[in-house]
């Protein structure tokens, strides 16, 4: 629901749209699909089928700073999550 987002969740919101939102299907397909995880899937010699989950430090691949921050970002989250269990602003 919107009334969940924050102010800065609408902005980024809003810019995807702006910079994605008049592309085609294809183009968006393209532009995903040509990332290395989507590749990485793909090269799996384990796939069976079309669906193979996709790991997500694999989207991280060649930013290992960026990496490094959602890890930093997943810790912090756990921890909040331990430090108030049942949090009302969720």
């Amino acid at each position: 629901m919107i009334k969940n987002l924050s102010e800065s969740d609408m902005e980024v919101l809003n810019e995807i749209i702006r910079e994605y939102g008049m592309r085609s299907f294809t183009q968006l397909r393209h532009l995903t699909h040509d990332m290395p995880a989507y590749e990485k899937v793909w090269e799996n010699p384990d796939r069976i089928g079309g669906s193979v989950p996709m790991r997500f430090e694999d989207f991280f691949e060649e930013d290992g700073a960026a990496l490094a921050g959602v890890l930093e970002e997943m810790i912090e989250n756990c921890k909040l999550r331990e430090a108030f269990p049942d949090p009302a602003w969720l």
